[in-house]
Formats: structure tokens, sequence, C-alpha cells
């Protein structure tokens, strides 16, 4: 015998008693390059410009400790006066900025974001460290040297063509690379594909990614390699543009804001958060300000590798 039952309890049938979905408490972060740079002793900081009365921090760079060699000079007769090279370079800090506009009801009904001011804080400073990282990466493609070949995959021959260069030209070390993430996979498969037991790659430990970030790959002759999706096109896009260099090519500078008596704002290390209500549309503004400069210095004390996206 078979029994019917009618009107049983199903979820299909709640349907003023049930939601159509919940939310997880997990927040998953959207898919974005976070890879901060700027700690490397290879990066020149160039200082704060605060206070200073300009907003272009210049740099000097002299021929000194070395550059002029002695001649060889007879007994009794006068060397001669040497001419004292000099050059200078220039970063200039300009605002950046970016304003979230959140209305009561995203803020009523949020379960733990927009009303939590460390999660506006921890978003402006990840923010301005990738705003910063940008604007290195995008000087990395720009050097007078350039190693690779256009349309055609990164070599193990375009990263120690790279490094010949740097050491031709006397330049430092420790030596930074950034490449574009597609540039570094070409060069673990052009590593992969090497017989020689003498090439050796040294990748990055645990406690080594926590001081300098996801974005540290490891070390490879010499060199410390990043990956930063922020690392530009060339040749109408066929190309990625990283590079390679030493101190003194590329160098930054930043700026501490200063808090208005009228804002309702606070100073996140170097970083202006500063929020307003406007109540006739019922939405609080959150803005970033951030003051931020990166520049070429010496342009041979960097190489720039671009090879096929």
């Amino acid at each position: 015998m078979v029994i019917k039952v009618a009107n049983e309890v199903k979820y299909s049938g709640l349907a003023d008693q049930r939601l159509s979905e919940t939310l997880n408490q997990e927040v998953l972060l959207a898919l974005a390059d976070r890879n901060a740079l700027q700690q490397h002793p290879a990066l020149v900081y160039a200082g704060d410009c605060g206070q200073s009365g300009s907003t272009v921090i210049k740099t000097s760079q002299i021929g000194w400790m070395g550059y002029d060699q002695l001649a060889s000079v007879a007994e009794s007769a006068a060397p001669g006066n040497s001419a004292l090279v000099d050059a200078s370079s220039t970063i200039t800090v300009a605002r950046y900025a970016k304003e979230y506009q959140v209305t009561d009801l995203a803020s009523i009904t949020d379960s733990s974001l927009f009303q939590n001011p460390g999660f506006w804080a921890q978003d402006a400073v990840a923010s301005s460290a990738m705003t910063l990282t940008n604007l290195i990466a995008a000087l990395a493609g720009g050097f007078s040297t350039v190693k690779g070949s256009t349309t055609v995959n990164m070599t193990l021959a375009n990263w120690f063509d790279a490094l010949s260069a740097l050491e031709i030209a006397n330049v430092s070390g420790p030596y930074m690379a950034v490449l574009h993430p597609q540039q570094y996979h070409d060069l673990q498969a052009a590593l992969r594909a090497e017989s020689s037991s003498a090439i050796a790659f040294s990748p990055a430990t645990v406690e080594q990614i926590a001081v300098r970030g996801p974005g540290f790959k490891g070390s490879f002759f010499g060199a410390d390699i990043f990956t930063s999706a922020q690392c530009g096109t060339a040749n109408s896009g066929a190309d990625r543009s990283g590079g390679v260099w030493g101190r003194g090519a590329i160098g930054w500078a930043d700026a501490t804001p200063v808090v208005d008596v009228s804002a309702n704002a606070i100073v996140a290390g170097k970083i202006l958060i500063a929020m307003d209500y406007d109540p006739s549309t019922a939405q609080k503004k959150v803005v970033t300000n951030s003051y931020l400069g990166a520049a070429e210095m010496i342009d041979l004390c960097g190489v720039s590798i671009i090879t096929d996206a």
C-alpha cells in the first residue's frame, strides 16, 4: 500500500521563512597584484618632501670615491686640476587618491567591513603600496640597455646578458629584478630544461616571503627576483617589459600629509584617510590620499628585459 502525504514541510515551500541566500562571513579578495616592492635595498629612498618647500627632491651624483684614478706624475711636477664629474636626478612627488561612497543601507546591512575603521586603514595602506609598485614597475622597461627579443619567451641567455651588462657597467649589488609573471615562468621553464647542475635557483623561504612580500620569488645569480603584474607592455602589447637593476637605478620619494583641523581624517603611516558624511544622500565618503613619486636616476644602473607576453 502506498501512503501519500500532503502538505509536507519542505524547504522549497518555506518561501516566507527562509532567505534566498546567506552571506558567508569569509570575504574573498578580488584578483589583483598585491606585491609591494619599495623596501628592497636596490631602491633608493630619496626622502620625504613634507615641509621642504618643494614637491621635487633632487639627488646628486658625484664622481668620487675612486671614480677618478691617480695619474702617473713625474717627480716635482704638478698633477694638474681634475674636473669633478657630477650630475643629478629629480623625483617629483604627486597626489594619488581614491574615493569610496557607501550608503547607509549598505552599512546597516553589512556585518563586518564597512563599519570597521581598521578595514579602511588596511585597504588604504595596501592601495598606496601598490600604487608605488606600479610607479616602480613602469620604470623597469625604460632603461637604455635592453635584453630579450620581441615575441620570444624569456631565456636564461636574456637573464645572464642582463646581469653581465650591469657588471660591465660597474653597477654594485645587490641586484633587484622585477619581472612580469609570464616572464618569470618562462625563465623557470628555461631552468627546468637546463641540464647543467651548476645553475641553481634559490627559491624564497617562508620567512623571506613574510618580510619581502608574496611577490618575492627567490634569488638567482646574485639578483633577487620579484614578480608584478604591474610591469608594462611593449611593442604594441606583444611583449612585457621587466628589468633588473642595482642601487642607483630607481629612486622613490613620498610626503607626510598634514591633517586639516576641519577634516575628519587620520594619518596612517604616510597615508591620509578622510571620512565625510552627506546626510542629503545618506552616504559616507572615504577618501584615501597618498603623496608619492618614483623616477629613473642613473640609466646604466638598470637593464630592461623585454620578452614575449
